[in-house]
């Protein structure tokens, strides 16, 4: 029986596995490790994170935003998942101010000139 050390352990080294694969434009495999480490760790935000994002690479924007939500319902504080939620929105034609004015409020920078530009206000 391992101990939950351990399942952290393996859950991060998933979720690096598929930074890796991400990086290298292989979003299927990304997929499957950040599923793995998710499965492991189902309060794993970053992978959430990061499997949004490949999604998001994919063009399965649904995915990638459904994936971002369980992300902020983890941490809500987590304005990375606010931006890139808001750029699913975008690119599939959805409401996106108010996750890009959320992240610039949570401290990212390039969300506010979004947010500003993108006649939100």
């Amino acid at each position: 029986m391992r101990n939950i050390l351990d399942d952290n352990n393996l859950a991060k080294s998933y979720n690096n596995r598929g930074l890796t694969y991400s990086k290298l434009g292989n979003y299927e495999d990304a997929i499957a490790d950040y599923t793995r480490a998710i499965r492991i760790d189902p309060d794993y935000a970053n992978a959430y994170g990061n499997r949004g994002v490949a999604y998001n690479e994919l063009g399965n924007y649904k995915d990638a935003i459904d994936d971002y939500t369980k992300a902020i319902r983890i941490d809500p504080d987590y304005a990375s998942a606010y931006k890139n939620r808001g750029i699913s929105k975008e690119n599939a034609g959805l409401p996106y101010c108010s996750d890009f004015k959320t992240a610039c409020v949570l401290g990212k920078e390039e969300c506010c000139s979004w947010y500003k530009e993108g006649n939100c206000e």
